[in-house]
C-alpha cells in the first residue's frame, strides 16, 4: 500500500468533510460549509492541509496554521497538532509510535440560539 501525502485539492474537500464528520464526530461540518472554509483557507498562506491519499483515496489529512505566539522573536510558530476521536484507540497507538504525546482532552459543547 502506498501513501501519497500531497496538498489539498478542491476534489478532496467532500472527503475530507465526512472525515470531519464521520472519524472525528464533529457533525456541524457540512460539505458546503467544508467547501467554504477551504476555499479561504487555499488563498491565506497561513493555512496549508495535506490529505493522505490511497490509491486515489483521501484516508486522512493534517493542517498547519501560522499563529500568534508569545514569546517567539518573529511573533509566530507553525502549530502541528493531532484531533482524534476517543473511539480511535489504534490511530492513538499509531500517533504515538510515531512520537506525538497526548497533551489535552478536547472538550465541545453545543449551544443553541435562543
Amino acid at each position: 500500500m502506498d501513501i501519497i501525502i500531497r496538498e489539498i485539492e478542491s476534489k478532496d474537500y467532500l472527503s475530507v468533510a465526512a472525515i470531519w464528520r464521520d472519524v472525528l464526530g464533529f457533525l456541524s461540518v457540512t460539505d458546503e460549509n467544508a467547501i467554504e472554509t477551504y476555499e479561504k483557507m487555499k488563498t491565506d498562506n497561513r493555512y496549508c492541509t495535506f490529505v493522505a491519499d490511497v490509491n486515489g483515496v483521501v484516508v486522512g489529512f493534517a493542517t498547519t496554521a501560522e499563529t500568534l505566539a508569545i514569546g517567539y522573536p518573529n511573533g509566530y510558530i507553525k502549530m502541528n497538532g493531532l484531533a482524534s476521536g476517543f473511539q480511535r484507540t489504534g490511530a492513538h497507538k499509531f500517533y504515538e509510535r510515531l512520537g506525538y504525546t497526548k497533551t489535552s482532552f478536547w472538550f465541545r459543547k453545543s449551544i443553541e440560539n435562543s
